[in-house]
């Protein structure tokens, strides 16, 4: 009798607790999502250089909302140059960096065996902005009149590293020229005194010479895509233990900047304002064209007929490391996929420009 009497009060007592589970679920499911909304997924990133105009999408995925958007809170901090990426990502507090994948290439064959500690995950410009900048004065007019010349150069800096494959394509002899090891902050003063004939540097570095005096037309700007080197550059690198740990947070953050990116190329103007509510001593006309530049190398006709932003054309990198395997004397030839991992890019359709 006891028995039997008791199995009304269990079933009740089930009913009741079956009757409350659905609230239960919709509570815990609101309880997380308002969790996840109050807790974004933090990013520490770290640039190559000095804010400036190249990267004002970036500015504008953090100020605009883009990066809030994917439930991402990104810090972003200056760089000290497009090689110093590694060791912040090795052994500093940063998940993704802007680099030069040059320097990923060249770190890589040095470390035959060893995979290195990071990846890039979304290419950035699709030509390289390396140039040689000249003055006029110098009887410099063409790659040509360059031989027996003095070049200006800090020792480390890309462009002068990756001069032979800029020689080989000007079809003048690598050794013909004469460089002259010198300060970064120090080449325009030399260029403007006769002291060299040229500096090496980037294209997005007219804006500050001409700021400092130099004029249009006293300059030969010599550019290494424009002269038939066909190399990637900067790009976005992240470390391996972040890729293992939260690839849906590059997915996310590679989304925001995406976006951010094809939407500085429809309206430049509002991605430099978002870079002087970072950097409001700049002048908006100057960054604005180093701006354009950089976008300009990214949506180019072969980067449009690769599908658009972000990737990597197999051939063309597979031609670039063995380019740099032969100027840089390389211990090995690193494969693509050890340096470039393409799983977590935006969709085609959202690369399409």
């Amino acid at each position: 009798m006891t028995h039997l009497r008791s199995r009304p009060c269990t079933s009740v007592k089930r009913r009741v607790l079956l009757s409350m589970a659905p609230a239960t679920i919709a509570a815990s499911t609101l309880g997380y999502r308002s969790a996840k909304a109050q807790s974004p997924t933090r990013v520490r990133l770290t640039l190559d250089w000095v804010p400036n105009g190249g990267q004002a999408p970036i500015y504008l995925a953090k100020y605009n909302g883009y990066f809030e958007k994917e439930g991402l809170d990104v810090s972003i901090d200056s760089g000290n140059g497009g090689t110093a990426f590694i060791q912040r990502l090795t052994s500093g507090p940063y998940d993704i960096a802007v680099g030069d994948i040059g320097a990923l290439i060249e770190a890589a064959g040095n470390a035959p065996g060893t995979p290195p500690p990071m990846q890039a995950v979304y290419a950035l410009y699709d030509e390289p902005l390396n140039a040689i900048f000249a003055s006029r004065k110098s009887g410099v007019a063409t790659a040509a009149d360059l031989p027996g010349k003095s070049i200006g150069g800090a020792i480390f800096a890309s462009t002068r590293k990756l001069w032979p494959l800029y020689a080989r394509a000007a079809q003048i002899a690598p050794t013909s020229v004469n460089w002259v090891t010198v300060d970064p902050q120090l080449r325009a003063s030399l260029l403007m005194r006769g002291d060299v004939a040229a500096i090496a540097g980037f294209r997005t570095d007219l804006p500050d010479l001409l700021n400092i005096g130099l004029k249009t037309e006293d300059l030969v700007v010599l550019s290494f895509a424009q002269q038939g080197v066909q190399i990637y550059s900067n790009s976005l690198f992240a470390s391996r233990s972040f890729i293992n740990e939260q690839p849906a947070a590059i997915k996310a953050f590679l989304r925001a900047i995406n976006s951010a990116y094809k939407a500085s190329m429809a309206s430049p103007e509002v991605a430099i304002q978002a870079l002087l509510k970072r950097e409001p001593l700049l002048k908006a006309a100057p960054e604005l064209a180093k701006l354009q530049m950089c976008l300009a190398a990214m949506a180019t006709p072969h980067a449009k007929a690769q599908g658009g932003l972000g990737g990597i054309d197999r051939s063309r990198m597979t031609n670039q490391i063995e380019q740099f395997a032969s100027v840089l004397a390389l211990k090995s030839r690193p494969e693509v996929d050890v340096l470039f991992n393409a799983s977590m890019l935006p969709d085609a359709a959202e690369r399409r420009i």
